[in-house]
């Protein structure tokens, strides 16, 4: 049998969060923002962690010269912000020499990229 405290409604339930998980860590979010203040948006902040992430994996290897110039800086920044996101280093880099090697444009690159990461997931 039901008491009247079981139906009753606790007031201190936390309400869900709307929309989508987001994918930095609010430690990462922080360091972003702390490094780089004129990023405003939060795709900005992605792509600059995502970018990163693939920078440091590819920046010693002159064979994605192509990527990334040591001695420049030049960086083709949307194709390594996509590249970045691929989960498992060894499968970035095997796309990153795929990609020096194709020299695609960074609509074809970044959709050779998504095409991969959702075949991938599924």
């Amino acid at each position: 049998m039901l008491s009247e405290n079981d139906l009753t409604v606790s007031e201190n339930t936390i309400p869900k969060k709307r929309g989508r998980p987001s994918v930095l860590t609010p430690e990462q979010k922080a360091l972003i923002e702390k490094v780089c203040p004129e990023l405003k948006t939060v795709k900005s902040l992605q792509n600059k962690w995502f970018r990163v992430r693939a920078v440091r994996l590819i920046r010693e290897d002159p064979d994605f010269k192509w990527l990334y110039n040591r001695e420049t800086h030049y960086m083709r920044e949307t194709i390594l912000a996509e590249l970045g996101r691929v989960e498992h280093d060894a499968d970035l880099l095997t796309l990153a020499r795929e990609l020096c090697e194709l020299k695609p444009t960074s609509r074809e690159a970044v959709q050779m990229i998504r095409n991969w990461r959702f075949r991938k997931d599924s």
